[in-house]
């Protein structure tokens, strides 16, 4: 249902960039392929490990907004994975707490559907949709330009807007 949701070059995408990025912080890709089905397209799928947890979303929603003490190491966590990803080539664009999920002692970085490369090292085959991606409230205003220049700062914006919402 979701690759057909978000069709199957984003969905390709999301597996390639995200299968590339093994860190503490983000949420891996263990395994992916396609099944066929007679008379139609083939049936993409993907794994990834089982979190214990809840979105950090929930959490605001289910207990108020955290403390600082709280916070700092949310936010250590997110920007260790971002870095990580940056370092790889990888633009996530779509950092929001409802893609930040773990427990009370840990948080990971997930769901790279709008993510972009950029910079050298980037495999070349990897698919480039068009649009701003992301969520609006979370969107650096370098994003809303046409260019799509933007770079890892658009994710460091975002963050900081997650900062404050916690």
């Amino acid at each position: 249902e979701l690759a057909v949701t978000m069709g199957p070059e984003r969905f390709l995408r999301e597996i390639h960039l995200a299968a590339r990025l093994q860190h503490p912080h983000i949420l891996t890709v263990l395994d992916s392929g396609e099944l066929p089905v007679p008379g139609g397209p083939p049936l993409l799928w993907f794994t990834m490990p089982y979190v214990e947890g809840d979105t950090l979303r929930r959490r605001l929603k289910r207990r108020g907004r955290f403390s600082v003490a709280e916070t700092v190491p949310v936010l250590e966590d997110i920007a260790r994975a971002l870095a990580y990803a940056h370092r790889r080539g990888v633009i996530h664009r779509d950092v929001k707490p409802e893609n930040l999920m773990g427990g009370e002692d840990y948080v990971l970085l997930a769901d790279f559907g709008v993510a972009k490369p950029f910079g050298s090292g980037v495999d070349a085959v990897l698919p480039t949709l068009g649009g701003l991606g992301g969520t609006p409230t979370y969107l650096a205003p370098e994003q809303l330009s046409a260019d799509g220049s933007t770079g890892p700062r658009v994710d460091l914006y975002a963050l900081g807007v997650v900062a404050y919402e916690l």
